[in-house]
């Protein structure tokens, strides 16, 4: 083969090679955005928001999260994402999640469990990697790891004993208006008093690993959404309603204490429902007998025997049924 021959053979060769390297530095350049194309995609995500998107359903301000001025009046604060919301934002920008999963156990806790989740949203159409998220949850978490207690008679089994009425006799009572059998035992049975009330630990926790896997994966995937389309000038990850403010160490054993917020200084407060009804009927009651509303709440909340609770804020939803159950047993006693 002679020398010319060869330079003809290889620079269809050559011409290809320069092709597919100006092909590769043309993608390169495309992958910068432009000033231009950050606004458009900004304003995407704010036609969404208003074309598409619902308060409360695919963004919101989570109570207990909002800023007030000098002037006492509320600021505005910049919405939560939620979970149906990064759905939505997913599917506008065609983008495939990919979810890499630690599970660890905790020490010297059996059945508690560690989740870390990285997630990671894929462009659908190229397969490139548009951002990346991380999310975490514990069994160890205060709503998880712990669960209210109330006294269960010893004949039944239902979680329905009330402290009877001096006037009645007194001692104990399993409550039929509660589920109860109607059982009554002595103000010093022990099988009564010796039970434990108020906050325990969570004797199913294992029941709870695919909750907590979940969450960790629901939290990694917004985190991962407001990256992925620049959306953090919209949108802040703040909790959503169903979560803690401040998630504990995961390894830690001490007894977990929610931050004090503006609905309750525990985990899942009471609903504003809920404190109105208490304090209506409260009154009710008070004024009945001429006592002080504040007086006569704590009395029932000495009764049933919760512990720290000093007013309706002090309550968990869980509590607020419990103090509402007992108001409704004395007002249907006096009617």
């Amino acid at each position: 083969m002679s020398e010319n021959e060869a330079t003809l053979i290889d620079e269809p060769e050559s011409q290809q090679a320069l092709a597919v390297a100006n092909q590769q530095h043309y993608m390169a350049r495309r992958d910068e955005m432009t000033v231009d194309d950050v606004l458009k995609r900004l304003a995407q995500v704010k036609d969404l928001m208003v074309r598409a998107m619902k308060k409360d359903v695919d963004y919101g301000v989570i109570p207990g999260t909002e800023k007030k001025g000098a002037d006492g009046k509320a600021k505005p604060t910049k919405p939560t994402l939620l979970k149906p919301g990064a759905e939505l934002l997913g599917a506008l920008f065609r983008l495939r999640p990919e979810y890499e999963i630690t599970w660890t156990p905790v020490p010297d806790k059996p059945g508690h469990l560690a989740v870390f989740i990285k997630c990671k949203l894929f462009k659908i159409q190229t397969g490139e990697v548009a951002g990346e998220g991380v999310g975490q949850c514990s069994t160890m978490e205060s709503k998880y790891r712990w669960r209210q207690a109330s006294r269960s008679c010893p004949k039944c089994g239902k979680e329905a004993i009330i402290k009877g009425k001096a006037e009645y006799g007194g001692g104990w009572l399993c409550f039929k208006k509660k589920g109860g059998c109607g059982a009554k035992f002595e103000d010093d049975d022990k099988s009564i008093t010796g039970q434990q009330v108020g906050r325990v630990e969570n004797e199913d926790i294992s029941d709870l690993h695919n909750t907590v896997v979940k969450m960790a994966a629901k939290r990694a995937k917004i985190d991962a959404t407001i990256t992925a389309t620049a959306a953090s000038s919209l949108f802040t990850q703040d909790l959503e309603p169903d979560e803690n403010p401040d998630p504990p160490d995961p390894f830690s054993d001490e007894p977990y204490t929610p931050h004090v917020n503006q609905r309750s200084d525990k985990p899942e407060g009471l609903t504003k429902p809920q404190m109105a009804t208490i304090q209506a009927t409260t009154r009710a009651l008070a004024a009945k007998t001429n006592r002080d509303p504040k007086e006569y709440l704590q009395g029932i909340y000495n009764e049933l025997e919760l512990v720290g609770v000093h007013s309706t804020k002090d309550l968990t939803k869980e509590e607020a049924s419990r103090v509402i159950d007992k108001l409704n047993e004395i007002k249907g006693d006096e009617s």
